[in-house]
């Protein structure tokens, strides 16, 4: 809330608020007086050994939680007090104030601006011709005028400092109830026993208002928790809290997905909402290795084992769901008559089955009511998207019908001798994967794991070991037909935090990336061709790379490593805002442009990121005096990255010579334009942006995409994409360099500023003919530019690339 009204503040009384402390500090005694009693009780049990240490450890951490509990409630009697204390004067102030000023002809509008109401013009009209009569009217009117802009103005400072108090208040009190929440089960006395009961009489239709809501607060986390999760910490939970969600999923353990998904259907439609989005988070927290209770230990004694969630806490029938092999494989031969199977008949058929689809839908429904936030990090999220990528993977040949046998006899029947036309099945499969993978974007941290292999074992049944590069290649090299909105929106997460402010989610996000770019760069030619020797009985949908069979996919695949790019080539660590990502070998970093590259849109985009990352290099080289000519061999390796990577995936397609000059035309043009250019898109480095120009500014594009070379030229050869432009983005640099404030006045650099000091634009330049003398005059000035230039030519050069 901004400053309140004055409608708002005419019904406002803060003396409640105040009251507070009072009714709060009965409950704190309580709390503290039965954790006392609590302690004393244990430590006064005649009984010795193990299970007494046990027992104190345990005692002891239920004191400190529950004194905690008391805590928090002192934390919301203080922010109350406190509260009341700086709002209660100027609610007051503004009330009678208001009311007094129109007690004496002012009105006080809703915003606080006072206006003089009297009727000068009737006051005037009784003075007729008594010009002493109408001076002191006049007098009267100037004099109210003024007081009317003084009370306005200092009622709506006024106000404003009441709606700063409000906020400071309501903030106090938001965290204290947060504090109190996260602490709650232990005061709500929270426990195994509880949960039994509660889960009893949901699943026989009798649960009471009070046991849905000890279900729902069971379920919650306070905000500070939620942070601890997003930001890769464990979240503590009290035990009671936990003992309640472990035994009420436990309870679950005998019954079907799609029973646990139908729980609750008896209650009317709000309280069936909220029970269906805490099915959802109890799930997701129970199944959170991060998710754990305090430490427990006897004096003396070294603390005892945590408890903690995980993949084995989660009922059964949703355990197994997620971890046991997803598809049962299956062959028959079939008659041609379509009366039945027969050894010996012409057609064999190979399939795939996933026998529990209706459960995975079941699933998808369940936690399409949860909350995302608490949803970060859970094994739950890490088998679904492992699932996915398997059932993607069984699915992914076109000769492989999906479905069962009887299903397959069925379409067999419909289509004597052939299965060409009839549905196989993919389509129901893409979309069912989709869904999986829809469901687990928001978590970034099973995104993580499920792209680089970590802690990702507990995905597989039978102490199975996960393997990362396959479950990639299940969810990139392949047909999605379509149904790419799930994978697209897990490779969108890698793009939406590429650039994060917060290290942690930074680094994550680019290790997720660095796993995806090897893979793609180590794949090209499965992903140059995702129906390699398509030959059987279905449809041959022949050689289609994943940027024509999935368009979308593709376009969001570059999205997610388009800010990686200078990562991908070597450039420091330091100068780079998107972290965690190693550099590559030059044949890989060719290889992932060429991929991306086989979708037009996914390929202007990538190399808007690319060649803005270059004009960003020779920036820098500018604004470090021109002394760091290494930069030049990092922008060389992407433009030859860039180049080559886009001439092999055409050169795979296109065999004809002019066809395939207009092709590279047509992108670079595209590129140029930058017609899907976008501040977001681009990777930023060091601080050349923030230093001169506003990224978000039109201009911006101009100088990012400057270094586009023309079709068959190099970065360094012609005008566009040239050295001229090469040279312009330098002296840009040199020009906010502290160093060089001097370039402004040089004899011949100098020229290229106008009066006021600014950079004239490179059209001037190039329009003009100037190129030599310009490249000329700015080699003169910058004595290594020379040798930036030739560690251009060096990184252009593979066989100089480190690890090529």
């Amino acid at each position: 809330m901004g400053a309140p009204t004055r409608t708002q503040v005419t019904g406002w009384n803060a003396g409640p608020v105040g009251q507070v402390p009072a009714i709060v500090a009965p409950t704190v005694t309580a709390i503290d007086t039965a954790a006392d009693s609590m302690l004393r009780t244990i430590d006064g049990l005649a009984w010795s050994g193990a299970a007494k240490n046990a027992a104190d450890g345990r005692a002891d951490n239920e004191n400190r939680q529950m004194r905690k509990v008391g805590s928090a409630f002192d934390d919301l009697a203080v922010a109350c007090k406190n509260g009341a204390a700086a709002m209660s004067p100027m609610i007051t102030d503004l009330q009678t104030s208001a009311t007094s000023l129109e007690g004496d002809t002012f009105k006080v509008a809703d915003d606080w601006s006072v206006t003089d109401q009297n009727d000068y013009q009737a006051k005037f009209a009784a003075c007729g011709e008594n010009q002493r009569a109408i001076d002191s009217i006049t007098q009267l009117q100037q004099r109210r005028a003024e007081e009317a802009k003084n009370d306005t103005v200092r009622l709506q400072r006024l106000a404003e400092s009441l709606g700063v108090a409000d906020r400071a208040c309501g903030q106090a009190i938001d965290a204290a109830n947060d504090g109190i929440r996260s602490l709650a089960p232990v005061a709500a006395g929270l426990s195994a026993t509880l949960a039994s009961r509660d889960f009893d009489d949901l699943h026989n239709g009798k649960a009471t208002p009070e046991e849905l809501d000890r279900i729902h607060t069971a379920a919650q986390l306070s905000s500070e928790q939620r942070d601890a999760l997003a930001h890769g910490r464990p979240a503590t939970m009290s035990q009671g809290q936990f003992d309640y969600l472990n035994r009420f999923l436990r309870t679950q353990d005998g019954m079907s997905v799609d029973d646990i998904a139908h729980l609750g259907s008896n209650l009317p439609p709000a309280q069936q909402k909220q029970l269906e989005s805490d099915l959802a988070n109890s799930m997701q927290l129970m199944s959170n290795p991060s998710v754990h209770t305090a430490s427990m230990s006897a004096a003396g004694q070294a603390p005892s084992m945590i408890d903690h969630g995980g993949m084995d806490r989660l009922p059964t029938q949703v355990r197994t769901l997620v971890t046991e092999n997803p598809v049962d494989a299956w062959s028959s031969t079939l008659t041609k008559d379509g009366t039945g199977f027969a050894p010996g008949s012409s057609t064999r058929v190979s399939g795939v089955e996933i026998a529990r689809s209706g459960d995975f839908k079941s699933l998808n429904n369940i936690l399409g009511a949860g909350d995302k936030s608490m949803a970060e990090g859970s094994d739950l999220d890490r088998g679904l998207i492992k699932q996915a990528s398997e059932i993607a993977s069984a699915t992914k040949d076109p000769n492989t019908f999906v479905g069962s046998l009887g299903d397959a006899k069925f379409a067999y029947d419909q289509n004597p001798g052939s299965f060409a036309g009839a549905d196989h099945g993919q389509k129901d499969a893409n979309q069912l994967a989709s869904n999986m993978l829809g469901q687990a974007s928001s978590d970034r941290t099973a995104i993580h794991d499920a792209f680089t292999g970590t802690n990702m074992d507990v995905t597989c049944d039978r102490g199975g070991h996960y393997n990362a590069t396959s479950h990639i290649d299940g969810l990139l090299n392949h047909d999605w037909q379509g149904h790419d909105q799930g994978i697209g929106k897990v490779l969108g997460s890698i793009s939406d935090n590429a650039a994060s402010t917060d290290p942690f989610v930074n680094q994550q996000t680019g290790q997720s990336a660095h796993a995806l770019a090897q893979y793609v760069g180590t794949h090209k030619e499965a992903l140059l061709d995702l129906h390699p020797g398509s030959q059987g009985i279905f449809d041959d949908p022949g050689k289609q790379s994943i940027g024509a069979l999935n368009p979308k996919m593709t376009q969001a695949l570059g999205g997610a490593l388009a800010h990686y790019i200078p990562n991908m080539v070597g450039v420091e660590d330091a100068l780079v805002q998107s972290h965690g990502f190693e550099t590559m070998s030059s044949g890989d970093v060719k290889d992932v442009f060429a991929v991306v590259d086989t979708d037009k849109h996914a390929a202007v985009s990538f190399n808007d990121a690319a060649y803005a990352s270059i004009s960003q290099l020779d920036r820098q080289f500018g604004i470090g005096g021109g002394e760091h000519s290494a930069l030049g061999e990092f922008a060389g390796r992407i433009d030859w990255a860039a180049q080559s990577g886009m001439n092999e995936e055409l050169a795979s397609r296109i065999h004809d010579a002019g066809e395939l000059d207009k092709a590279k035309s047509d992108i670079w043009d595209s590129v140029k334009e930058g017609v899907s250019f976008g501040v977001g898109k681009v990777p930023v480095i060091g601080e050349g942006a923030s230093l001169g120009v506003d990224m978000s500014a039109p201009e911006a594009k101009s100088w990012l995409l400057g270094s586009v070379p023309d079709q068959h030229a190099q970065v360094d050869i012609g005008m566009r994409g040239s050295s001229a432009s090469q040279n312009y983005n330098i002296l840009q640099g040199l020009a906010l360099s502290p160093d060089h404030q001097d370039v402004v006045h040089d004899p011949n650099v100098g020229r290229y500023f106008d009066g006021d000091g600014g950079l004239k634009p490179f059209d001037d330049i190039s329009k003009q003919g100037l190129a030599p003398e310009f490249n000329e005059y700015m080699r003169d000035y910058l004595p290594h530019l020379a040798d930036y230039q030739l560690a251009w030519i060096t990184g252009n050069d593979p066989r100089n690339w480190l690890g090529k």
